[in-house]
């Protein structure tokens, strides 16, 4: 693995020696950081893609791991039909709806495509879900991916354009970034 803004280095496994864990006796101490890149000399430990998690462990030890952290631009988001963006105003609760404004941050979402949920921009442990007590969106904490409830997963449905519930695919939502829509 190598950053984008510097290709002559490498992502690589590093050990601060072995540290006294209670219960668990002595465990290495390890980290992840960069290296130069040299073609004599190949990064220390191999990485292997789980395709369940999404991400890259280290072979010799699977609780290690790595995991693409670009979720992509930011989004606001509304309701079919709607010429308001949905709003997040903190906590676990349903969103409001207010007028687009491209520089509040309350409504900017991320779309993580590896597991299929919208994180809040600016609370990334937030995520898009769907209060069916309410049948209204709202924000819950993400769930690991491994307990992803599917009132938080959206798939894009392209023939009309919007994000709909993997649940239920009557609930949606549809991006309102594009200008036009002020």
């Amino acid at each position: 693995f190598r950053p984008s803004l510097d290709a002559t280095l490498c992502l690589d496994l590093f050990s601060n020696g072995a540290i006294a864990v209670p219960g668990m006796g002595t465990v290495d101490d390890l980290h992840f950081g960069a290296k130069k890149c040299q073609p004599e000399t190949a990064p220390t430990q191999r990485l292997t893609f789980d395709r369940y998690m999404s991400r890259f462990c280290v072979s010799s030890r699977p609780d290690i791991c790595v995991q693409e952290a670009a979720l992509g631009t930011h989004l606001r988001l509304r309701l079919p039909n709607s010429m308001h963006c949905l709003s997040y105003a903190g906590g676990i609760r349903t969103l409001k709806e207010e007028g687009c404004d491209p520089t509040d941050e309350r409504q900017m979402w991320l779309y993580d495509a590896s597991t299929l949920v919208f994180r809040h921009a600016a609370h990334p442990t937030g995520c898009l879900d769907f209060f069916v007590a309410h049948d209204s969106f709202g924000v819950w904490t993400c769930r690991q991916l491994h307990d992803v409830n599917s009132q938080q997963q959206f798939l894009f449905d392209e023939e009309n354009d919007r994000f709909c519930l993997v649940s239920d695919r009557s609930k949606c939502v549809q991006e309102a970034t594009s200008p036009l829509l002020y």
